[in-house]
């Protein structure tokens, strides 16, 4: 394992470098992203990530129990409380952040099994429903999640967030909508798309078999493309006066009917 490296001035240019990685652009450009907390990271390890850098507060070197997993060219960086809070995006500092590489997220790299539930996000603007999202189908064991069309990139600081880490523990493809209907119509994949328009009340279907839910964001809704390749259009039935929910919670809601209708009770 290296030596530490101790940062002590605003200037330096790696606490410039960590700042950026905020900007999506960054992200982009370098094909690498931020991760804080070490929950977080223990999962990101696990899941096979590259960590590049790890940078802690300087105060709390003795509690982590992950220096063993690096691998040997990972960068160790110690600093103050002060530097940390100029590139930590939580509003609660936590003691490490960690650069890592992104992966790659394509529809051929997912493997199912015989009888899949697979998610698709449509048009989601909000990393924090991203986030939610992941959360939900690490809990539920949902196969895999497509992302179509996001107008948020999948390794924004507030998705790593919200998600809790759940975004390295999902099978996660990023693609068109165009790919994603071609994937699940090859494979004979049900797909159920939720619509405000619809007919049919979600409660009342059958996903005993393969079958993938597509929700699109509150903003932007579902495309055509999605409406036409639908096997079925469903709605969750809205009791008030509103007509929607968040999309977080509608997947909840969707997630766990599935997984219901799949399981006996005692095994929930």
């Amino acid at each position: 394992m290296k030596n530490w490296v101790e940062i002590s001035s605003s200037q330096n240019p790696l606490v410039k470098e960590l700042v950026s990685y905020q900007k999506a652009s960054q992200r982009l450009k370098t094909g690498s992203f931020l991760i804080e907390g070490v929950r977080e990271l223990e999962k990101a390890i696990q899941a096979g990530y590259q960590i590049q850098k790890l940078i802690i507060n300087s105060d709390h070197l003795a509690e982590l129990e992950l220096f063993n997993h690096l691998d040997s060219s990972c960068q160790l960086i110690k600093m103050d409380k002060q530097l940390f809070s100029k590139f930590a995006y939580r509003a609660r500092i936590n003691n490490l952040v960690a650069l890592a590489k992104c992966k790659s997220h394509d529809l051929a790299d997912i493997r199912l099994p015989l009888n899949p539930l697979i998610v698709v996000l449509e048009n989601m603007e909000k990393p924090g429903n991203m986030g939610a999202v992941l959360r939900t189908c690490d809990a539920a064991g949902v196969d895999a999640l497509f992302i179509c069309e996001a107008k948020t990139d999948l390794y924004n600081p507030n998705v790593v967030r919200s998600s809790l880490g759940c975004l390295f523990t999902n099978q996660v493809a990023v693609g068109s909508s165009q790919d994603a209907i071609g994937y699940l119509k090859g494979k004979e994949i049900q797909i159920f798309v939720s619509s405000l328009d619809a007919a049919e009340n979600f409660f009342s279907m059958d996903y005993s078999k393969s079958c993938a839910l597509v929700l699109g964001s509150e903003a932007y809704g579902i495309s055509d493309q999605w409406l036409v390749a639908a096997d079925q259009k469903i709605k969750i039935p809205m009791k008030g006066k509103a007509d929607s929910m968040n999309v977080s919670n509608a997947a909840a809601v969707m997630i766990y009917e599935v997984v219901r209708q799949r399981s006996p009770l005692d095994k929930l």
